[in-house]
């Protein structure tokens, strides 16, 4: 079990070093792996002598996932920003185009 712990933990930790550099379809990638190594953990028990170094690392697994989601957070937040922006600037356009009579475009 902790051979598999210790791999979940390489794999939040290059979400985390992926998100950081916003390199998001690595961040999937990395995902569908460190979904399945979970799923390995959640089907294994710990023995006695390996719980208290399973639950450690668990618990640095957690913080890492937090972290990811955090930055996904922001990065859902910009994103938005931007759709935001670009629809109002579309909708600008329209409103020109209709008040002029022109076509929406940039050299109409």
């Amino acid at each position: 079990m902790l051979d598999t712990l210790t791999q979940t933990l390489n794999k939040a930790r290059a979400m985390v070093e992926a998100a950081n550099t916003g390199s998001w379809d690595d961040v999937t990638e990395l995902q569908k792996e460190y979904v399945v190594l979970i799923a390995q953990i959640a089907a294994t028990e710990p023995g006695p002598a390996q719980l208290a170094q399973a639950v450690t690392m668990l618990e640095e697994v957690q913080a890492l996932e937090a972290q990811v989601n955090s930055l996904a957070s922001t990065q859902k937040g910009e994103v938005m920003k931007k759709i935001r922006a670009q629809s109002h600037a579309s909708r600008a356009t329209s409103a020109y185009a209709a008040n002029t009579g022109r076509k929406p475009g940039l050299f109409s």
